[in-house]
């Protein structure tokens, strides 16, 4: 074997390695299905395993992700739900792929979503995307969390007057989240996080209380 030959197969030999690695750092940050369990229980919530995708994906979450372009495939994992009178909860991790029947799907996102269902609420359909992006839809109105993100609408003065009377405070200082809502819905999460399971607890109640915001 030349020095060629070495040297390629060392840079291979490297690169496998790498991988592996990277690998390995990733499925030690997937929250294990005990450790999923056990705060299911500790946040009151019941654990319901997964949901496959196409069905149940629009008659479980029938407003969400409304403006995709690409078809979409949803994995959900490590589901948990509570209900009260006021609202329904899901908390749950979440895999978004691009459907592709040639080459397979692709993984496009991974992230922890509390989803509410909110008997009586008439919510505009809306996206909040974390980051400022063009968007042809865009709701301009001033408030400082749009200083941070941005806000898609089909009915631009029904998402402002909602945010609006959210107040100025509405995620005031924060970045990185997205939500979503429409109807009795309500999604929020924050892109490409697979929360690790000591964190829920304070994710949800932040997400609850931005629902008591909006809703």
């Amino acid at each position: 074997m030349g020095p060629a030959e070495m040297a390629f197969y060392g840079l291979a030999a490297v690169v496998t390695v790498a991988a592996v690695l990277a690998s390995l750092r990733e499925g030690s940050r997937r929250p294990t299905t005990a450790s999923r369990k056990t705060a299911a229980q500790a946040l009151g919530l019941r654990y319901l395993e997964e949901l496959t995708s196409d069905p149940p994906t629009r008659d479980f979450i029938p407003v969400l992700w409304f403006a995709e372009d690409l078809p979409r495939r949803y994995h959900f994992r490590n589901v948990m739900f509570g209900e009260s009178g006021a609202r329904n909860t899901w908390l749950f991790d979440l895999e978004v792929y691009e459907a592709r029947s040639r080459h397979g799907d692709i993984l496009l996102t991974t992230q922890t979503v509390a989803l509410f269902n909110i008997p009586g609420a008439a919510l505009p359909i809306f996206k909040v995307i974390a980051g400022k992006v063009a968007a042809k839809k865009s709701v301009d109105i001033v408030l400082p969390f749009l200083e941070t993100h941005t806000l898609i609408a089909e009915d631009k003065a029904a998402a402002a007057s909602l945010f609006l009377n959210a107040g100025p405070g509405f995620l005031s200082g924060e970045t990185g989240w997205s939500i979503e809502g429409g109807g009795q819905w309500l999604a929020l999460w924050r892109p490409g996080a697979i929360l690790p399971s000591d964190q829920l607890k304070a994710f949800l109640e932040r997400a609850d209380a931005l629902r008591a915001q909006l809703a």
